[in-house]
């Protein structure tokens, strides 16, 4: 049975955490298919070269990447991202393109796999603040979106892929922050739900 493969980040930005890779660690393994965590370093150049080895070693069903988001206590349902680079910060390598390509030469923009606005809606429906976003930023969590869209859409058989941003723990106290990586942890879970269904439904394996 094909697995899940479920990445996040390690922290950025002289930040100590990273809120998406604090709750995706904690998920639960699921009974129907297995569950593959990985933190992925906050880097334009290792991050989606990393996506690529992992898929071609565990052939996935469904990948979902989750990344850590502005101030806004949300979670954002990812389903598009542009072939641009602009980043207001270095990642963790010490790269900072500004106006630049994430594919020089491939499409202004891709779609994601899943259907996001049923995850929304999944998501709403259990009580958590959540949103369809069609705008995953400029800086790495875009520019893995895109490599992630493009590499779903040429995969053979195909997968089913999305992106999620989480609220961060920037600012929280210890007691606070476990609480947000609690609620993050139970949304996420919600999430990969919905998109076992939807894998469920097409002929992925």
């Amino acid at each position: 049975m094909r697995s899940v493969l479920i990445t996040g980040f390690d922290p950025f930005g002289g930040e100590a955490k990273n809120g998406g890779w604090e709750a995706l660690r904690l998920l639960a393994s699921n009974a129907h298919r297995p569950l593959v965590r990985v933190e992925l370093p906050t880097s334009f150049e290792r991050a989606p070269a990393r996506l690529v080895e992992l898929v071609r070693e565990h052939r996935p069903a469904v990948v979902i990447g989750v990344g850590q988001g502005g101030d806004e206590d949300v979670i954002a349902i990812e389903t598009r991202f542009v072939n641009v680079i602009d980043a207001r910060i270095a990642d963790n390598d010490g790269a900072k393109p500004m106006n630049a390509r994430v594919v020089e030469d491939g499409p202004e923009a891709i779609e994601a796999t899943w259907d996001g606005a049923r995850i929304v809606d999944s998501l709403q429906r259990a009580g958590y603040a959540a949103r369809l976003s069609t705008d995953a930023g400029r800086f790495v969590c875009n520019a893995f979106g895109y490599g992630l869209a493009a590499l779903a859409r040429a995969s053979n058989p195909p997968l089913l892929a999305g992106f999620v941003h989480v609220p961060r723990l920037h600012g929280l106290d210890d007691a606070k922050a476990a609480i947000r990586i609690d609620e993050t942890r139970r949304a996420l879970e919600a999430v990969l739900a919905c998109a076992l269904v939807q894998a469920d439904e097409r002929p992925l394996g």
